[in-house]
């Protein structure tokens, strides 16, 4: 029997896919989301790969996220990553959905 934390990944990744993003597993803790950023806005239409890695501790803490599609974007680093300027703050009542939005949203 899977625990509490392993269906409630998996429920986030059948909400994922409900919103119509494609969810590769990686492995048990990380995934590639398939996505694309909002028809309106600077970086319309451009596919983005991102890639999260969920700690041990989650949902107690946040879900590491890396955008690997390489795009030029105020609030990415070289990395791929968000900078804390994106104001992304992390509650365990999150979900995995809300952070892929939030992210596509900034794109705009």
């Amino acid at each position: 029997m899977r625990s509490g934390n392993w269906r409630r990944l998996d429920n986030e990744k059948s909400e994922l896919e409900q919103h119509g993003h494609t969810v590769v597993t990686l492995s048990d803790r990380e995934w590639l989301i398939i996505t694309n950023t909002p028809k309106e806005g600077a970086m319309k239409g451009i596919e983005l790969l991102i890639k999260l890695y969920f700690p041990k501790e989650y949902p107690w803490r946040p879900p590491e996220l890396i955008i690997l599609t390489p795009l030029h974007h105020p609030n990415v680093t070289y990395n791929g990553k968000l900078c804390k300027c994106s104001d992304d703050r992390w509650a365990p009542t999150m979900k995995s959905a809300t952070l892929v939005r939030r992210t596509t949203e900034l794109m705009s």
